[in-house]
């Protein structure tokens, strides 16, 4: 998982889920989760601001950068941004876009401004703290893009639901407004929202053009696209591949042959490997890594984990080398542990960000915790698919072509507690590329 400094993950009151559905439908039925679900689309040439707002703001009306038109009844509940960056901002008044609004302050009607700013720099952007509870609430935000990668990224305080990051290309034959919209609600009362919008990339622009934040529901949700974490999660749902008779084991059930890692934490016995102990604190991320490379396959095994105390968690790295001078190994995660990382996808002292959330949804009624679970993967190109017990968790395509796609594999025991992890009935059947 994270390295243990970066991604104390154990300590998490929980987290949601993936996509529109399942989000909305956790926030109802399990009140103990926040949840963050985004959707988006391009932005329409004419936006009124006004209809159906707590609050909305306005920014570029006059020559000042960081000044904004804002609704003029109170509360103000969206705050002005803070810069991002060493890059400096700019104001344009050139826009493809018509805003109209009334009820502002201290421009109280407009029927077509035309006005923004933008960043032209890399890593120079814009951060909005909005406030999050057990309120349900919906936040608009409206930038746009040319030439550039645009990064929108968006967390809750108190941790309760995943973190979310979004990167979007912008061509360079003329600028493109896109609108989105993050519904949201936390765990507990008094805490916040942060969206980052910023230039990740290119030698364009990232422009930040207006915000609203209401308590109504979305109803044009079908005119919009549903993104996952990282936007490469796919919805599609596909039968688990059988184990195939062709398929050749790693493990021969005695000895830990084809596999090296740390001796004082992993062992073979009773036909199980074995990682970790229930006595003594695993004081950091050890992994039991697999001699020969993979590219293409499909890997069926067995895991149990039983945890008394601390981090209780573990998972199974594939496509990965193990980090020079270090017990730490580097790519692709496959994830396993409460209190919903089971299944996902985290890229491990690599890119370090969760890169496909599960769907806990369709998995808890199938786990078996402090038991046996049935775990498949299939890595085939750059999809990476898996299930548990049967139950698909992520589909998942890796869109960074530089993102190697061959490696080890390893098998994790988390540091920061005392558990045991144990897998057995490992087989792999390799793909033609």
């Amino acid at each position: 998982m994270y390295p243990f400094i970066n991604r104390l993950k154990f300590l998490l009151p929980g987290l949601s889920l993936w996509g529109a559905t399942a989000a909305t439908a956790l926030a109802s039925e399990a009140p103990a989760l926040g949840s963050i679900e985004i959707i988006t689309k391009d932005t329409a040439n004419v936006v009124q601001l006004t209809t159906g707002s707590l609050d909305w703001v306005k920014w570029g009306a006059d020559a000042n950068p960081t000044s904004l038109v804002r609704m003029s009844a109170a509360p103000h509940v969206i705050p002005n941004f803070v810069k991002l960056g060493s890059g400096e901002l700019e104001r344009y008044s050139d826009s493809e876009i018509a805003w109209s609004w009334t009820g502002g302050s201290p421009v109280a009607a407009e029927v077509e401004d035309r006005t923004g700013i933008r960043s032209t720099s890399k890593g120079t952007g814009f951060s909005l703290i909005l406030p999050a509870d057990r309120t349900v609430r919906t936040f608009k935000l409206y930038v746009g893009g040319k030439d550039s990668t645009g990064e929108l990224t968006a967390s809750l305080s108190d941790d309760s639901a995943p973190p979310f990051t979004f990167q979007k290309a912008y061509d360079e034959n003329g600028h493109t407004n896109t609108t989105y919209v993050i519904t949201y609600q936390a765990a507990s009362a008094s805490q916040t929202l942060t969206v980052n919008w910023l230039m990740a990339d290119g030698n364009g622009e990232c422009a930040l053009q207006a915000a609203s934040l209401s308590i109504e529901p979305i109803i044009e949700k079908s005119t919009y696209t549903t993104l996952k974490r990282g936007d490469e999660t796919s919805a599609e749902v596909e039968p688990v591949p059988p184990r195939n008779a062709a398929a050749r084991s790693l493990f021969d059930g005695k000895t830990l042959s084809g596999w090296e890692g740390n001796p004082k934490i992993w062992r073979a016995e009773g036909g199980v490997i074995v990682g970790g102990s229930l006595t003594e604190m695993i004081e950091r991320n050890e992994f039991l890594a697999s001699t020969e490379e993979f590219r293409n396959f499909i890997l069926h095994f067995k895991i149990k984990m039983v945890g008394k105390e601390g981090g209780v968690n573990g998972g199974m790295q594939i496509r990965s080398v193990r980090v020079p001078d270090s017990h730490e190994m580097s790519g692709y995660q496959c994830d396993y542990g409460d209190p919903t990382w089971w299944g996902s996808i985290y890229d491990e002292s690599r890119r370090n960000k969760l890169m496909a959330q599960s769907n806990m949804v369709a998995l808890e009624p199938v786990l078996r915790r402090n038991d046996w679970n049935d775990y498949v993967i299939r890595a085939d190109g750059r999809r990476i698919t898996n299930w548990i017990n049967g139950v698909q968790a992520v589909n998942f395509m890796e869109q960074d072509e530089s993102i190697e796609q061959s490696g080890r594999l390893g098998i994790q025991v988390h540091g920061g507690g005392k558990l045991t992890v144990e897998v057995k009935d490992i087989t792999i059947l390799e793909l033609p590329d």
